[in-house]
């Protein structure tokens, strides 16, 4: 629900399909598989 990109204004939601992709593949991965040497 916090991904959704709500209509509340006069333009059109700009976050797309593959922005929101790309959010929930970083907030899956292990921080090792980002560079990280341990979770934060």
């Amino acid at each position: 629900m916090a991904l959704k990109d709500s209509y509340h204004r006069l333009k059109e939601p700009v976050i797309g399909d593959d922005a929101k992709a790309w959010v929930v593949h970083l907030a899956c991965s292990k921080p090792k598989d980002l560079g990280y040497a341990a979770e934060v």
